[in-house]
């Protein structure tokens, strides 16, 4: 999972500026979770740990969602 238009307060990831695709879970090496309780853990934390800022710009977060998915076709 994948935030955008906040400034992460994580022990992993910390920044002081707007990021506009970032990992909700704070771990830029494993941004998965898995299943509803997975994505639900995940918005607890960011809620806690992520300063939501402005502006908010999607182009950053569509292109890693388009690598993902290209990762994703790749391996099958």
């Amino acid at each position: 999972m994948f935030g955008f238009g906040g400034k992460p307060r994580m022990p992993n990831m910390t920044s002081n500026v707007v990021l506009h695709c970032f990992p909700m879970c704070g771990n830029p090496m494993q941004p998965e979770v898995f299943g509803l309780n997975g994505i639900m853990e995940c918005y607890k934390y960011a809620i806690n740990n992520v300063i939501l800022s402005g502006p908010t710009l999607f182009g950053p977060l569509l292109k890693e969602a388009m690598k993902v998915a290209e990762a994703a076709k790749q391996a099958y």
